[in-house]
């Protein structure tokens, strides 16, 4: 593309386009089933109460959990089948490897989050004037995430469990 082409382009990029912003996709719900939009209209609203998790009833609760499993599935469907078509173009190999190594950065995401609240634990219940630095003692013990240990250990335990399930035989 020659330069002047290439700006008149990225003139009209920057007057017709938005900037984009982090935080500020949202998910059209309208093309979910009627169940899940009025369950999901639910929870927003009960969002919108700030209400404390001890304040909150059985039932709110129930709502809240069941719309953040609801979310969780279409966010999950809607990224994989996006890096499916893109990356793996119908190979079932390439299926599989996608799916182990996402399977591995969502655990190892959560495991991360899992320390982080624990250190926040221990950041707030421990005195000012101790001496020992508790948060450094606390990462020498834990596992360390996103290392090439940890997704090998993984993809071995998918492996045997594979393995396993070809082996039972089969119910009835």
């Amino acid at each position: 593309m020659n330069k002047t082409l290439k700006g008149k382009v990225t003139r009209l990029e920057n007057n017709v386009l938005q900037k984009q912003e982090l935080g500020t996709t949202k998910i059209c719900t309208c093309g979910f089933p009627e169940p899940e939009q009025t369950l999901l209209e639910q929870a927003r609203k009960l969002s919108e109460m700030n209400l404390s998790y001890d304040d909150a009833t059985a039932q709110q609760l129930t709502i809240i959990e069941k719309a953040g499993k609801t979310l969780n599935f279409r966010i999950f469907d809607l990224f994989t089948m996006y890096l499916e078509g893109l990356l793996c173009q119908g190979d079932p190999i390439a299926k599989v490897v996608l799916h182990e190594r996402f399977l591995w950065f969502i655990q190892q995401l959560r495991e991360e989050l899992r320390q982080q609240l624990e250190v926040s634990e221990i950041e707030r219940n421990t005195p000012e004037d101790c001496e020992v630095d508790v948060v450094d003692e606390y990462f020498r013990k834990s596992p360390d995430v996103f290392t090439e240990k940890s997704y090998a250990e993984l993809s071995t335990e998918i492996t045997l469990q594979c393995m396993k399930a070809g082996r039972e035989p089969e119910s009835e």
